[in-house]
């Protein structure tokens, strides 16, 4: 009698059950995505700028920059 489909705990529970469960596997997704775009942003790559090629981070690519890829 405790444990009815009306009793609002019985919906309730499940559904704050499954959120939780998605709220941390999307955290650990985000965790991952930050610490793969920071890797990123630390590899070196070679820009074009007056004619000669040097190397910079990729955090410090602009818009407009020539990119040697090979």
């Amino acid at each position: 009698p405790v444990v009815s489909a009306l009793h609002p705990i019985s919906a309730y529970l499940p559904l704050a059950f499954v959120l939780m469960v998605s709220m941390v596997r999307e955290g650990v997704e985000d965790y991952a995505r930050y610490k793969s775009d920071k890797e990123t942003n630390r590899s070196q790559v070679r820009v074009v700028q007056d004619g000669q090629v040097l190397m910079a981070q990729a955090k410090d690519v602009k818009v407009g920059d020539l990119l040697l890829v090979e």
